[in-house]
């Protein structure tokens, strides 16, 4: 059976003909319509074509609707012969409805039209699987298949919510404030393990997006599994880190340094027992790795579909209270339709799709982004560094700039507060260069990057600090 004649199953002919009636009697109900279905959810043809006409008399603000207005308008679109002819029209003004249980219609006709959708999105998605039944390189393999699927259900289901109503924001207010007032906190979101940071920004909140920007090899990765690790080990929530850089292998070595404190070179290579203190140091970080969850992916070829459905997955099976994701670029897929997709759309797409992934499965999404050359060497990061900088503002509702500090600010640090007070303020800047729980902070947070042993840490002495003890007022130069 194909799919029109599977439409004519699911059609309700009779419940679309009683939308229409009501709409001809008292045409405020369009409104009502309009706002919870579209077009596609009249499956019988002619009440499809007819509803399509009285869209566009509505539109011209039409007081009243009668069958000499829809016939000269359908002969203006050419559609005499798809409306179902005068009688019917006529008919429909003479049906006998209640324009009151319009509701009652409406949910019949969404019902019939999610479920011919979901017959639709199955075909589709058997068709996909048949044609790429062998897994080559020109074909997809099971699991992009799988993300294809469910996107495609995703998608039904947010078009079968159209008709959800709006509420009035008072509703529920006075319980929403109780239920802050009886459990106070300075950090409402998930804490990062960095305690500026979740104060200013209110740690990472269900549904949002945070993109860490730095340049290469400025420990924006690090800072991410540090991050990773303090969510896991410290707060008990298991984490998805789907990594486009590095292999699961790197990682492990890099969360041994992290966790124990030796170098992650001495423990690749094994050197580290010789050590007794380090050999002790790295078997109590490997309890700290089993007392947790931190579920990394190596996934250089990843697609946004891809990411929703893992995902989906290990919310599902782990109940995920964060996903990372290292970090936003074009796959290697898209490097290859360059001519056919603009890098901004691509990159403006995977942005979108990390922030609806957010809001959907209402945990936060914490990425990373690289920021332009012009961004390097200078000691500081601003929004225009980002590429893309224009989508990445627009999507995120964090937006962090990492940044080595430079040699002659170093020197010239050293040179007011002294040599100890300049080492005891770090290597690195963190700045909140953009945040909807607040202002921003182009001061920065001094940070200390130990590379060795890739921990990333607020230094112990701020320099915010110093000038507010010395009277002076913060320096943006810094």
């Amino acid at each position: 059976m194909d799919l029109e004649q599977t439409k004519v199953r699911f059609a309700h002919a009779g419940n679309e003909a009683a939308i229409i009636a009501c709409v001809l009697k008292e045409p405020t109900n369009f409104f009502e319509v309009e706002s919870k279905m579209g077009d596609g959810d009249f499956l019988t043809s002619h009440n499809r074509a007819l509803w399509i006409i009285i869209k566009g008399l509505m539109r011209e603000d039409l007081a009243t609707l009668d069958a000499s207005a829809i016939l000269t308008q359908s002969s203006a679109m050419n559609m005499d012969d798809k409306i179902g002819g005068y009688d019917y029209v006529n008919a429909l003004f003479d049906k006998s409805v209640d324009p009151n249980n319009i509701e009652f219609y409406i949910k019949k006709v969404i019902d019939a039209s999610t479920k011919f959708k979901i017959i639709k999105a199955s075909t589709e998605i058997q068709d996909l699987t048949d044609q790429n039944r062998i897994l080559s390189s020109d074909t997809l393999d099971a699991e992009t298949i799988v993300g294809h699927a469910q996107e495609r259900f995703l998608q039904i289901s947010v078009e079968s919510n159209k008709g959800t109503d709006a509420v009035d924001i008072s509703e529920g207010l006075a319980e929403l404030v109780e239920e802050a007032k009886s459990a106070p906190t300075k950090v409402r979101g998930l804490e990062t393990g960095f305690p500026l940071l979740d104060v200013a920004i209110n740690g990472l909140e269900p549904g949002t997006l945070t993109v860490l920007g730095a340049r290469p090899k400025a420990g924006k990765s690090a800072t991410l599994m540090n991050m990773a690790k303090h969510m896991a080990y410290q707060t008990d929530h298991p984490i998805l880190y789907l990594d486009t850089e590095m292999s699961t292998k790197e990682q492990q070595f890099r969360l041994l340094a992290i966790l124990s404190g030796v170098p992650e070179k001495e423990i690749k290579n094994g050197t580290y027992a010789t050590n007794p203190e380090w050999d002790q140091a790295v078997d109590e970080a490997l309890q700290i790795a089993r007392s947790g969850k931190i579920l990394h992916k190596y996934y250089p070829d990843f697609t946004a579909e891809g990411v929703s459905a893992l995902t989906r997955k290990y919310k599902h099976q782990h109940n995920i209270g964060c996903l990372i994701f290292d970090y936003i670029k074009l796959p290697d897929a898209d490097l290859q339709q360059i001519g056919k997709v603009k890098e901004y759309q691509a990159l403006g797409y995977l942005c979108v799709a990390l922030k609806n992934l957010a809001g959907q499965l209402e945990i936060p999404v914490l990425t990373a982004a690289q920021i332009g050359r012009e961004g390097a060497n200078k000691g500081h990061v601003t929004a225009t560094d980002f590429a893309d900088s224009d989508r990445i503002l627009r999507y995120a509702n964090t937006l962090l700039g990492l940044a080595p500090k430079t040699k002659d600010e170093m020197k010239k640090l050293e040179e007011q507060y002294g040599r100890d007070a300049a080492i005891a303020m770090g290597t690195h800047r963190l700045q909140i260069l953009d945040t909807r729980a607040g202002g921003t902070n182009f001061g920065g947070i001094d940070m200390y990057f130990r590379k060795q042993i890739l921990t990333m840490q607020e230094s112990r002495t701020q320099l915010r600090d110093l000038m507010k003890g010395n009277g002076e007022e913060e320096n943006n130069g810094y």
